[in-house]
Order: structure tokens, then sequence, then C-alpha cells
């Protein structure tokens, strides 16, 4: 088994907060408060690319790939299975995205931290990853783009930021989803007290940083 560092979970973290505030993706000074928007996602993500990426939506057999991403010698193509709602479409193209800006050989290993399994035996990680790799272990890359995909869609600011509003009252996850065009059950990851704790152990690697991602 293999240990899914938690400075690669941080470094994954700060790339992904990079990426939630590059320009257009949220409104100027919103505080993360719309959704975020792909389309200007991929603009960044291109503009900082050597080849073209190519992002699209394509029809699968079967009902467990969430997408797919095929890297060519002349261009980078992302394919987006279409069999599934605008949330879960959009939670696809950001992870796969979140990908091209955080992959490194080292991530490409099986997971084998027992906080990450912890988090997926609770279902809180890992039901992209299943998605995507139903019969075999989902590696350190596709765990790292799903938290990323989370960091980006529902920065974990934001996110303290409304558990701290509601105070006693729970977060409305559904009034969320719709605000953020997101996945539910990536939304209930986001506010958990568990997944949370988990983030601000790898933020605390951070503080000599400067790090905007999280706490310091």
């Amino acid at each position: 088994m293999y240990t899914l560092e938690p400075i690669n979970v941080a470094r994954a973290l700060v790339e992904a907060t990079k990426l939630a505030d590059a320009p257009g993706v949220y409104p100027e000074d919103s505080n993360y408060k719309s959704h975020a928007s792909v389309d200007a996602l991929l603009d960044h993500v291109r503009s900082g690319s050597e080849i073209p990426i190519i992002l699209r939506e394509v029809t699968y057999q079967g009902e467990y790939i969430c997408a797919r991403m095929e890297r060519y010698k002349d261009r980078i193509e992302i394919s987006v299975n279409s069999n599934q709602d605008e949330k879960w479409k959009r939670f696809a193209a950001i992870k796969e995205l979140a990908h091209l800006k955080i992959d490194t050989i080292e991530n490409c290993s099986p997971y084998g931290d027992e906080r990450i399994e912890e988090l997926c035996r609770r279902g809180l990680l890992g039901l992209a990853s299943e998605k995507n790799h139903p019969s075999k272990p989902a590696t350190q890359s596709e765990f790292l783009a799903e938290i990323a995909a989370i960091q980006i869609m529902y920065p974990y600011r934001r996110a303290a930021q409304d558990i701290e509003e509601h105070m006693e009252k729970r977060v409305p996850i559904l009034r969320v989803s719709l605000e953020r065009q997101m996945p539910e059950h990536y939304v209930a990851t986001a506010l958990d007290i568990e997944y949370m704790t988990f983030l601000n152990a790898a933020f605390q690697l951070l503080n000599g940083e400067n790090s905007k991602a999280g706490p310091s």
C-alpha cells in the first residue's frame, strides 16, 4: 500500500484554490457565493497548456463512467458522459480539468492513507472515482482531483462561513446544491466536520507559505 502524503493534499488544495480564483470562475468580490463557471475554468486551463484541450459531451454505455481524459501528443480530449444530470456533468468536467493542474507521477499509485480510507468508508470521497473505475482501486491522483473539484466548486472558506452563518441549524444541502450547481453528495462532503478536519490538517502544513486556500 502507498501513502497519500498530506503535503500532496495541501498542494492540490492550493492549486484548486488558484483555479477557483482564476478570472471569471467566480464573479469578482463574490466570496464564492455563486457557482463556478466551467467555461471560465476551461479557458484558464487552456491558457496554460501548450496543446489544445477539447472538452465535449459523449454518450457512454453503462452507468459508471463520469468522464474520461485522453492525452495525445498534439491534444488533450476530455469526454464527459452526457447521461448524467447537469450537476454531475459539471463536477466531472471540473475534476478532469483539475487533473491537468495537479497530476504527478507519484500520485498514480493506489491510495493507502488511513484517513482517506475512512472518508471512503463513510462515503464522503470516492463516488466519482468509483464511477470511473468500478473494478480497480482508485489512484491517489483520482482522490486528489476529487478533493480539488470539491474545493473549486465549494471552497473551504465558503463552506466554513456557511456553517458559521447557520449557527445551530444545518446548512440546507439541497439549496446549496442548486445554488452551486454541484452534486448534493459533494455538498454534504464539503460540509462534513470530519472532512473539514481532514482538510484543515493539510492546510496546517502550509502555514509558512501564506496559503489562501484555507485557515492559517
